[in-house]
């Protein structure tokens, strides 16, 4: 029952009022004061007729009461009920906390998406309903951004955005009440990623399926590459990136990056870059409270009290798993970063507890026709000019070439043919290749094919180095390429063990 009292505002009056209820043994669930609309609300328990009749002239007989009536609800269940079906039309659910946080308000797709009873997440501890997350309600009321968590409720991931509520008191500051929290299920995020356009221009790499899908990457070396990242990528593990000067190290692990963040649903998560000559005491303790990936170029270069840190820091996070992962690049081999006399051999081992080798250009001749129209396409847009054509004998130079700058030189040899080549064609002598170029210049096509070509360069390479490695298995380890794809290659071009 709710009753509505029109009356003065005065001090006592309040009290007077519940004075009367004393005699009937009533338990008043709720009273509301408004000064302003001189008017006061009462919520308790119903009784009966005459008991309210009686009541009512007793509240009538009080010093400064104009009228009492009886009401469906209080502003307060009136406001809250509006607002409840406001949250409850959202796309999202919401919970409500307090300072402690324990829950005081839920809609019914946040119960749906925590996968829980009402009753067991009302008005009871966060922590308690969602095991294994930390929650410090009280130190993130002093944020006025959005935090995001994500967390895992029976097998679901949920991503958590946190917003903390005031009060102003009545100097007008801002008094922290709690936190209020958008909940999202791992289906609606996704739903809602692919609703929103990609640019074109941006700066964020590209997933590893897209990386794939682009039709540059067909080296069986990178494709090799390309899957043992999909398998890393999910851990939380350190993993030691390395390869030659300029292979794509930092292009792969922003693409890893990503996917990574596809189905971790944090927006809190950030990817750090930390160089090897200055990382710093700060930076180490960073990654013990951040959250995301701390990529750390040269990790060679690490100064010696530094490496302790990190030593402890590793540990520690093995025993906890806790902050940040960390991703080390290295353009020296496994077997050269063992030698360098001023890395930590035990923190060496605890950062390459996985590794991921990013093959050289010369590993991947297959990848240079679709990288070349790619560079030549991205120069060609950024000059504002029609991308011109790779002639063959061109892409041969190119699959020829040894490329000791890799991709940089790669990128560097596309950037000059385009702004030096005037015609529509790109041709043998408009690529500036140092390396043996009087040989590459006196390459010339067989029957006017590529193909042809091709194959019997490749077949006068394999016939030379055969009697050096007279086996499949130790040519392919040899040239890089699979043992059944050598066996093929000796049989086609009639290779074997009987040849001098």
């Amino acid at each position: 029952m709710r009753l509505e009292i029109e009356c003065e505002s005065r001090i006592g009056m309040a009290r007077e009022v519940l004075e009367l209820f004393i005699p009937y043994d009533i338990d008043v669930k709720r009273i509301e004061v408004d000064t302003d609309q001189k008017s006061m609300h009462c919520a308790f328990p119903d009784i009966s007729f005459d008991q309210l009749q009686t009541l009512l002239a007793a509240i009538r007989r009080i010093e400064g009461v104009k009228g009492v009536k009886t009401v469906m609800f209080t502003p307060f269940e009136r406001e809250k009920n509006a607002l409840l079906t406001l949250l409850e039309a959202l796309p999202d659910g919401v919970i409500a906390v307090d300072l402690q946080g324990v829950v005081t308000m839920a809609t019914e797709s946040a119960v749906n998406d925590l996968s829980v009873q009402y009753d067991q997440l009302i008005n009871q501890p966060l922590n308690k309903v969602i095991k294994g997350a930390r929650f410090n309600f009280s130190e993130m009321s002093r944020v006025t951004r959005v935090q995001s968590k994500r967390v895992r409720v029976n097998g679901q991931n949920i991503l958590m955005e946190m917003l903390p509520t005031f009060v102003a008191d009545e100097k007008g500051d801002s008094i922290p009440t709690g936190v209020v929290i958008n909940v999202k299920s791992a289906a609606r995020v996704d739903e809602q990623a692919a609703s929103i356009p990609r640019s074109p221009n941006s700066s964020i790499a590209l997933p590893l399926s897209d990386y794939l899908t682009r039709n540059i990457s067909v080296s069986e070396s990178m494709l090799l590459c390309f899957k043992q990242a999909e398998a890393i990528v999910g851990l939380d593990i350190p993993v030691l990136v390395y390869g030659e000067m300029g292979v794509g190290k930092e292009e792969l692990v922003k693409a890893m990056y990503q996917q990574w963040c596809s189905t971790h649903y944090n927006l809190d998560c950030e990817l750090l870059w930390l160089t090897g000559e200055n990382i710093n005491l700060s930076d180490i303790e960073r990654l013990s409270s951040g959250e995301g990936w701390c990529v750390i170029p040269s990790l060679e270069a690490i100064a010696e009290p530094f490496q302790k840190e990190l030593i402890r820091l590793l540990k520690s996070q093995s025993r906890s798993n806790f902050g940040m992962r960390i991703v080390t690049l290295s353009n020296l081999s496994l077997e050269a970063l063992r030698e360098v006399s001023t890395l930590n051999k035990e923190l060496f081992y605890l950062l390459s507890a996985l590794t991921l080798r990013v093959p050289s250009l010369v590993d991947r001749k297959n990848d240079i026709e679709g990288l070349a129209e790619l560079y030549l396409q991205d120069v060609a847009d950024k000059l504002k000019r029609k991308k011109p054509k790779l002639s063959k004998g061109a892409l041969i130079k190119m699959k020829l070439y040894s490329w000791p700058g890799n991709l940089h030189e790669f990128r560097n040899v596309c950037l000059q043919a385009v702004v030096l080549n005037q015609t529509d064609v790109i041709r043998v002598d408009d690529l500036r290749l140092e390396q043996n170029e009087d040989k590459l210049n006196a390459i010339e096509l067989i029957d006017d094919s590529l193909d042809k070509t091709m194959k019997h360069l490749e077949a006068k390479l394999l016939k030379n180095l055969y009697p050096n490695f007279p086996s499949s298995r130790l040519l392919a380890k040899k040239v890089g390429l699979s043992h059944s794809a050598v066996a093929n290659k000796l049989r086609d071009y009639g290779i074997g063990k009987g040849l001098t």
